[in-house]
């Protein structure tokens, strides 16, 4: 089967910033959705925007087995193995120089006294964010815990691919399984730590999963309507409110089955919902969610005085400047990154 970028799933990305930034303007800059005149912003909307950020996260997490899985796919179509040079380079350079100059602007907005940050913020560096009680610099390196979660992934995935080639769909099923066996286990007894944390690879590995039975999915999924997945949406938002109750593990798993059937429908079903997430422009966007979600983090800080005007501006300037890094950085960056490979340059990385 031939590999082809899927429009939609970058439509997907984009939302999920969409809903990241959102939420992080309601609980960490400076106004909240609260307050005159924002009182029915917070009475209609600002009850939805936690499961934004929440959904956008887990959904981007699922994205990212999918699609590295994908890769792997086609690399080993293409030449007969995978390269683990190949993989760890091109990762180093699709990951590594965003994030150094995101904190070399943090380091000198705060030598300019308008940002606070501490020296734990070079821990970002380090991918173990995600550690329990991690310090990474404050709100300027608290949402790299996601990143922390997917570059320590990056890790195992491959090795999965060359190790067990003939049974590794049943490999990362029976990962599937043990993850939710520890997420049932640390939700009855209310653990906490390194245990806890690896909920997080769930998701990760369900993408996995979809990406290796995508064969099977495609014709199944090839004729949906946009009705199945505006449903299937809605439920997120369902669910989400349901996580934070006795039964939250459960519904987390739920969640997950959720966001597979809704990007797998609109990856591969030819409905108005799923080519409206094909729309350029927001596949544009989805394509530089890496930037913009690191610097998300700068635009949404609680700056004092900061009104909503002055986060309008800084959120539209984020993403313009995403935009542009993408394009004139982070892409020609990526080129490098494969051409460092052993084999022959792959499609760029998502």
């Amino acid at each position: 089967m031939e590999h082809r970028r899927l429009d939609a799933v970058d439509g997907w990305r984009a939302l999920c910033v969409l809903g990241v930034i959102l939420a992080h303007l309601s609980d960490q800059s400076s106004i909240g959705f609260t307050g005159p005149p924002a009182g029915l912003l917070q009475t209609l909307f600002r009850p939805l925007l936690p499961e934004m950020g929440n959904n956008g996260v887990t959904i981007f997490f699922v994205i990212s087995g999918f699609v590295i899985v994908r890769s792997l796919l086609q690399e080993e179509r293409e030449f007969g193995g995978l390269s683990l040079k190949g993989f760890y380079a091109r990762r180093t350079f699709r990951i590594v120089p965003p994030i150094v100059l995101y904190l070399s602007v943090i380091l000198a907005c705060a030598a300019f006294g308008l940002v606070a940050v501490d020296p734990t913020i070079f821990r970002v560096l380090t991918f173990t964010c995600n550690l329990p009680d991690a310090n990474c610099g404050g709100i300027l390196g608290a949402h790299t815990w996601s990143l922390s979660v997917e570059e320590q992934f990056y890790l195992f995935a491959p090795l999965v691919f060359s190790s067990f080639r003939s049974a590794r769909g049943k490999v990362i099923a029976g990962l599937c399984a043990g993850l939710v066996a520890v997420l049932l286990v640390t939700q009855v007894l209310n653990l906490s730590g390194p245990l806890a944390s690896l909920r997080n690879f769930l998701p990760i590995s369900a993408g996995m999963l979809c990406a290796l039975n995508e064969h099977r999915l495609r014709p199944r999924l090839a004729h949906g309507g946009s009705f199945t997945l505006l449903l299937g949406v809605a439920s997120l938002f369902v669910v989400g409110r349901l996580m934070d109750t006795r039964l939250g593990a459960i519904f987390f798993v739920v969640q997950i089955a959720i966001v597979c059937f809704c990007l797998m429908h609109s990856a591969f079903a030819n409905s108005a919902a799923a080519r409206a997430l094909a729309w350029p422009p927001l596949v544009q966007v989805g394509r530089a969610s890496y930037g913009i979600y690191l610097w998300q983090q700068l635009a949404t800080y609680p700056f004092p005085g900061a009104g909503p005007g002055f986060y309008l501006v800084a959120v539209v300037a984020c993403v313009a400047v995403a935009l542009v890094l993408f394009r004139f950085v982070e892409t020609p960056l990526i080129r490098i990154g494969r051409n460092l490979s052993w084999r022959e340059p792959m499609p760029l990385p998502a």
